[in-house]
């Protein structure tokens, strides 16, 4: 099997680096994407744990920076103002949103981040200046996203995967495609923003309040790992709130969204469960101890040629929806493309829910699909080849599979 050399790796890091005063981030995409994303940031954190471990923790730091004084993490912070097209549309970008930032958030990885990072530097002192971060940004969620069930609800496509076909269900679109998805997004925006962003407003609205499968697995990782760090640091109150947190959200899981018919999870509304053939409904697979007929459940889904078992893993949307897609425009990302980020979950859970050789399969795929076509930000399932942004720096994730293969744990 192909390997990813560290020197490509590092190459890739640290040339979509942008450093300035108070800030060192890795941009996913120079030509594409200059700004700082969270979960992005957080995954370049995990890869750098390889190569500095201190770019990592600067990566991190530099996301708390613009931290909300309530602890939400903004999906977006802009630090600097790029040119040519992203920089003609930069000024709408920022008048829909706060100044520096934006309004929303994204998936709860920097719990995951934070961890890993001080497992490899083990340094205490950083830990102890990030870690009020990582709980403040817990709270919020609990606090603003929290449901009776236990999980959280997001309020927007992009605070999970932007364009996925589970969104033309909750927006009563036929197809959410082009410039008319694009038009309901920003919609959206303006809406939450003459209501103040209140969430109680948000939820009355109910245009999007949705509790994502893939968003409340992220977040019931980010518990258990903020649940670790809290102890290691004798911050034992705090470490059985999430605790309690993690458990009250495993189960509301399993009894919003576990669909024991179709043997597969489904994001819930104020409507019920929305029906959707996509790689989300598998990511609780990344969920250790996960019930084991419903781990092998989705195993069989993953596994299926007509749905989810495609040559180069794994399709973000099944074979098998009729809203399979693997158009690579920029509005179609999430309907039917294969993306490192989840098989990286999925693989590192696989390897405590199925048998060894599923997660070593999955593993082994990415890394060649990657190791053969380079960083993009997205790959054909069935032939492999990249797409979308090239240098993208999150698919270097393949090269944390490489080196910390699932099922091995590293301290």
């Amino acid at each position: 099997m192909e390997t990813i050399p560290k020197e490509k790796v590092e190459a890739l890091l640290r040339g979509n680096l942008r450093q300035g005063p108070g800030y060192s981030y890795v941009a996913p995409s120079l030509a594409r994407y200059p700004h700082q994303w969270l979960w992005d940031s957080c995954f370049h954190a995990i890869v750098w744990c390889h190569l500095d471990v201190e770019m990592a923790k600067r990566e991190l730091s530099t996301l708390l920076a613009k931290q909300r004084p309530g602890g939400m993490l903004p999906h977006m912070l802009f630090w600097e103002r790029p040119g040519g097209l992203l920089g003609a549309l930069d000024p709408l970008l920022r008048s829909q949103w706060k100044g520096d930032c934006s309004t929303i958030t994204q998936p709860p990885v920097f719990p995951l981040a934070v961890e890993r990072v001080f497992e490899v530097s083990g340094d205490r002192g950083w830990l102890r200046g990030v870690l009020p971060g990582v709980v403040s940004y817990l709270d919020w969620l609990d606090r603003e996203r929290g449901e009776p069930d236990g999980l959280v609800s997001i309020f927007h496509p992009w605070e999970g995967l932007d364009d996925t076909p589970i969104w033309d269900h909750v927006l009563g679109l036929h197809r959410m495609r082009g410039p008319r998805m694009v038009r309901w997004f920003f919609r959206l925006l303006k809406l939450y923003r003459r209501v103040g962003y209140d969430p109680a407003r948000i939820r009355e609205l109910d245009r999007f309040v949705v509790r994502d499968v893939l968003f409340n697995t992220i977040y019931i990782l980010g518990l258990e790992a903020a649940m670790r760090l809290c102890d290691g640091e004798g911050e034992e109150e705090r470490a059985g709130v999430f605790r309690r947190r993690a458990e009250r959200a495993r189960e509301g899981l399993e009894g919003s969204c576990w669909d024991e018919e179709a043997g597969f999870y489904f994001d819930a509304t104020s409507r019920g469960k929305v029906r959707e053939w996509t790689a989300v409904g598998l990511m609780p697979l990344a969920l250790p101890g996960l019930p084991r007929p419903r781990a092998e459940a989705l195993v069989r889904h993953l596994q299926d040629p007509g749905e989810f078992g495609l040559p180069w893993p794994v399709p973000s949307a099944a074979r098998s929806s009729p809203r399979f897609s693997k158009s690579t425009g920029v509005t179609s990302l999430f309907r039917g493309l294969s993306w490192v980020h989840i098989n990286w979950f999925l693989a590192r859970g696989l390897a405590e829910n199925a048998p060894r050789e599923v997660a070593r399969s999955l593993a082994s795929r990415t890394i060649e699909m990657v190791a053969r076509g380079g960083f993009w930000e997205h790959y054909d399932p069935d032939t492999g080849a990249g797409s979308g942004a090239s240098g993208f720096g999150w698919s270097t994730l393949a090269f944390d599979l490489q080196e910390r293969p699932p099922g091995r744990r590293e301290r």
